[in-house]
């Protein structure tokens, strides 16, 4: 069936190939013997003239099956058996092809001889007897970079089979025997091929640098088949290639990839030559001019990427040969990531002994927190075909070192007129504060941090008579318990004290959770605290920059969602109890808004929003007395329209109230605030007693919880109202846009009351689209497009003859839009009027 004259479906040939390698998998020798000339004159021309790769790869699975199964009873390597006979002539056959057209036939002859050679060790000999001392001599006589890449891929192929022998084959001595016996030829040949990566035209359409620097890869994975001075000289030409400007993208790539194998299975040779060379192209201090500041600071951050890229990508396979690094308490998988991380660490403490270096030192900073993020992914990556090792020292988290020694570098004592606090050095700016707290938050929700580990409740168990670390950020030294009450009351600033408080939330974000949820072990009250982050956020004289007010309301976001500070009320004296009850505390300071300044009044709202959010997500028991609250404030005549705005925060995305964080994040919180916000909320806007003002305000509020509602839910809730018309027309930029878009996604669910609503909906989206000198829209660049896609929404689901009868009107309108001063509106006028006029046509 395989005769080249026989014409067979595609179908029927892979399967007779798939056969085919089945049957010789199963065949005695001897009956394999006697057709094995047969099989390779039948397959061979379909792999050097095939154009269908699963034909090609079905003819080189039943070459390799047939390779393997005369390999079976070879107990020696005999000169005249049938294997010889087979690899032999199929080896010759290819290697003369080498030279009948290098560009037809040299890739898939290298095809051929790695499915041979792959099938067992005495194959691999003979091949390699066979075609290497030619391809050496060939390797000489080449010129062209193409042929060069082409013969490297073959050498490639070549030891890729070697490396698919396994390891417990009774002939292996003899194949490592014989193939050290081509050591010589092979290293020459990739040594003068990477030498010469920087030689080669940068135009080069088939670089030969990819296939050598792949193929220096699987020469390290050949045990002790190069020595340790050889292994040095590649990685160190890697090195200066990477350090070079890049000729070509993917040699760079592949030699990036190169460098993050070589490192994990080698290494040595990333602690002494890559990770040394480096950290050398990092200078202590940069210039000041602010062109050779840029372009410094660009290279400096390209090499600090790639650096990340190698030690951070995988992790490391064995143990260093010198043995483990003092002080280490991870596996072994951590020795390149703790290497390098520790380089850093050293480099970023001379950086920062230098003046006006703090945009250098955030780099390295951004580097150690990058190269922590990247090398925990992969780890989780890693541990789903592998088993991880066991740390060294189970009872010291594997990041613990690199957190504390960034808040030793910027935490510090200091002493107000009333009281001791933790505050920031002044040499820190916010952004840098910022970056180690997330590095912080990181390490504490990996994987790897267990309560056994955990740096929180280990630092708290050896200090117990200090104040918790959350307030105390590993602070050594601190003897003052009273520190915990100033240090959470941030009323009055210092600014240095609010930006340690950053630093104290993003410690409580990282910390995983374990019953009860108190979390005695970290020393807090919940309750008490969550008390202090509202009149923190309230304080208008605290001095705390906008991030570092952020930051307390997403404190007390996860004292709300993740330790339950409303639902476990602080329990002291009765007069206590009241000052450091979260929902009562609230509540007086929206009681008492008319007293405070307008200042004050906003950040009031806003807090009010934070702590309604968090307990929506987690279901407390506080968030109906909470809306309630923000439902009433709607009818404030000055600040109204700010707390309908507000609504926005209830159902967005937090970047630190997530599930990452161990926060309770319940699904059916959207079915939640229907019940709670959207339901009573049309209730108000339908009452006669509602004033135009409060009006407008529940459609900003509405919009601010149908924009994270799916359309499905919005449509049976809401669905097709007139107060979604009236809100396409307000004068709030994000109410206009949210009930444009959701016109545009009701329209396929509700087409019937779309249909009811046609002129209307015509009207509002032609008003917003109609932008002119003289007449300019009030819509943004994004509504006016949005208002577009509705217009082309209802040609894709309205009865026809209704559209038809307005499509004379409609028209001017999207002529008008083909002018308008947007490239993106524009485009969409065009599509628009293309689908209105082809209403009707087949």
């Amino acid at each position: 069936m395989l005769d080249t004259n026989t014409d067979l479906s595609a179908n029927l040939k892979i399967e007779v190939l798939s056969t085919l390698a089945a049957c010789v998998n199963s065949y005695p020798v001897p009956t394999i013997a006697e057709w094995s000339s047969k099989v390779w004159d039948a397959l061979k021309f379909e792999i050097w003239n095939g154009e269908n790769e699963d034909f090609i790869q079905g003819a080189l699975e039943v070459l390799r099956a047939t390779a393997a199964s005369l390999g079976r009873s070879q107990d020696t390597w005999s000169t005249q058996t049938p294997m010889t006979e087979f690899a032999v002539a199929a080896a010759t056959e290819c290697k003369s092809r080498f030279h009948d057209s290098k560009k037809l036939y040299l890739v898939s002859s290298g095809r051929i001889l790695h499915a041979i050679a792959s099938g067992s060790s005495y194959a691999l000999h003979l091949v390699a007897k066979t075609v290497l001392p030619a391809m050496h001599v060939m390797w000489q006589d080449l010129k062209l970079p193409s042929e060069k890449k082409m013969l490297l891929t073959v050498y490639n192929h070549i030891l890729d089979a070697r490396l698919a022998q396994p390891h417990d084959d009774p002939q292996r001595d003899l194949l490592v025997r014989s193939f050290e016996g081509f050591r010589d030829g092979i290293v020459e040949v990739y040594f003068d091929a990477v030498s010469n990566i920087q030689q080669e035209s940068s135009s080069s359409d088939l670089p030969f640098g990819v296939p050598a620097v792949e193929g220096l890869v699987l020469l390290f994975q050949i045990p002790s088949y190069l020595s340790a001075v050889e292994q040095g000289m590649i990685v160190q030409e890697l090195n200066t290639i990477l350090f070079s400007p890049p000729q070509d993208n993917d040699i760079r790539n592949a030699v990036l990839l190169s460098l993050q194998k070589i490192s994990a299975m080698e290494p040595e040779t990333f602690h002494e030559i890559t990770l040394t060379n480096f950290i050398e192209k990092l200078p202590d201090t940069l210039s000041h001019s602010g062109v050779e500041l840029k372009a410094n600071l660009e290279t400096i951050a390209g090499h600090l990427q790639d650096l990340v890229e190698i030690a951070c990508s995988r992790p490391c396979q064995r143990q260093l040969r010198n043995g483990t690094p003092i002080n280490t308490a991870s596996s072994y998988w951590h020795r390149n990531f703790d290497a390098m991380e520790n380089k850093l660490l050293e480099k970023l403490d001379v950086v920062l002994q230098e003046k006006g270096q703090q945009e250098y030192a955030n780099m390295i900073l951004a580097a150690v927190c990058g190269g922590l993020q990247v090398f925990d992914a992969n780890l989780n990556s890693t541990r789903i075909n592998s088993s991880e090792p066991s740390p060294l020292n189970p009872k010291i988290g594997p990041y613990s070192y690199i957190v504390k020694a960034l808040f030793q570098k910027v935490v510090q004592q200091k002493r107000s007129t009333s009281a001791t606090y933790i505050g920031i050095k002044e040499s820190f700016d916010e952004k840098f504060v910022q970056m180690i707290g997330r590095t912080a938050m990181w390490a504490l929700r990996s994987d790897l941090t267990t309560p056994a580990n955990s740096m929180l409740l280990n630092w708290n168990t050896l200090h117990p008579d200090q104040p918790s670390v959350i307030w105390t950020l590993f602070t050594p030294g601190l003897k003052d318990e009273s520190l915990n009450d100033p240090q959470q009351n941030l009323q009055k600033g210092p600014a240095d004290k609010c930006l340690a408080n950053v630093l104290s939330m993003y410690l409580l974000a990282g910390h995983r959770l374990s019953e009860p949820s108190t979390e005695a072990p970290l020393r807090i009250e919940p309750a008490k605290v969550a008390s202090s982050m509202i009149r923190n956020a309230i304080s208008s004289e605290s001095g705390s920059s906008r991030f570092s007010r952020m930051c307390m309301l997403w404190f007390l976001q996860l004292l709300v969602s993740k330790y339950r500070a409303a639902s476990q009320p602080y329990t002291a004296s009765n007069f206590d109890a009241t000052l450091h009850q979260p929902l009562k505390v609230i509540a007086f300071e929206v009681e008492i808004c008319a007293t405070k300044s307008d200042q004050e009044i906003k950040n009031t709202y806003q807090t009010l929003a934070y702590f309604t959010a968090a307990s929506i997500a987690s279901f407390d028991h506080s968030m109906e007395p909470l809306v309630n609250m923000m439902i009433k404030a709607l009818s404030d005549p000055k600040y109204g329209r700010r707390v309908g705005q507000s609504f926005r925060i209830l159902l967005a995305k937090s970047e630190i109230m997530d599930k990452l964080n161990f926060c309770k994040i319940r699904a059916l919180r959207f079915q939640k605030v229907v019940s709670l916000v959207v339901i009573p909320l049309q209730g108000a806007y339908a009452s006669p007693m509602t004033s135009r003002m409060e009006k407008d305000n529940i459609v900003i509020a509405l919009a601010g919880v149908l924009a994270y509602m799916e359309p499905e839910l919005v449509a049976d809730a809401f669905g097709f109202s007139s107060i979604m018309l009236e809100g396409c027309d307000s004068s709030d930029d994000f109410t206009k846009e949210t009930f444009i878009h959701l016109l545009q996604v009701l329209i396929p669910l509700c087409p019937k009351d779309a249909e009811s609503h046609l002129d209307t909906v015509i009207r509002l989206m032609t008003d917003r689209t109609h932008n002119t000198y003289d007449s300019p829209s009030d819509a943004s660049v994004r509504c006016r497009a949005k208002a577009l896609d509705v217009l082309m929404r209802l040609t894709e689901h309205l009865p026809v003859a209704g559209l038809l009868q307005r499509r004379a009107r409609l028209m001017p309108e999207l002529d008008l839009a083909l002018d308008d001063c947007s490239r993106d509106v524009r485009v969409k006028a065009q599509v628009a009027k293309m689908k209105w006029l082809r209403l009707g046509t087949v």
